[in-house]
């Protein structure tokens, strides 16, 4: 999802994006308590990684309230937390899930799916025209 203009998402892929975020908000608090705990990080560091965390959450809350609006800011806060994640894997710190499972992946679509793309296009195109002709 590179574009953050809400208007064009659908709800679910709104509430997935929000979801993964959360996600990944709650997986690198995870790591950053133990990390607490082992000695990883210091106080301050954890002090840090709370104002990201707090803060991160109110944008994910205030986007599934106010239909996909802070979804960048809440991405923003997305990719501190994978910042806070390869600081923790730098200093050894035990993760609790795949180092990249924050990271979006960008893959090709397959045949299959650019085929179902060019179908449900030539079908709104012709539901389009057939609106036009009444």
């Amino acid at each position: 999802m590179g574009n953050d203009d809400p208007f064009i998402w659908t709800r679910s892929a709104v509430r997935g994006e929000l979801d993964r975020i959360r996600n990944l908000l709650d997986l690198t608090n995870r790591e950053m308590t133990q990390a607490v705990r082992d000695g990883k990080i210091t106080g301050a560091e954890w002090s840090g990684w709370r104002d990201t965390y707090e803060a991160g959450h109110k944008f994910v809350d205030n986007a599934s309230i106010n239909w996909g609006s802070n979804i960048a800011p809440a991405r923003q806060h997305a990719e501190e937390a994978i910042r806070w994640r390869d600081l923790l894997k730098s200093r050894g710190a035990l993760l609790v899930g795949p180092a990249d499972s924050g990271k979006t992946k960008d893959t090709p679509l397959s045949t299959t799916q650019l085929a179902l793309i060019g179908i449900g296009g030539a079908t709104a195109a012709a539901l389009l025209l057939t609106a036009f002709k009444k």
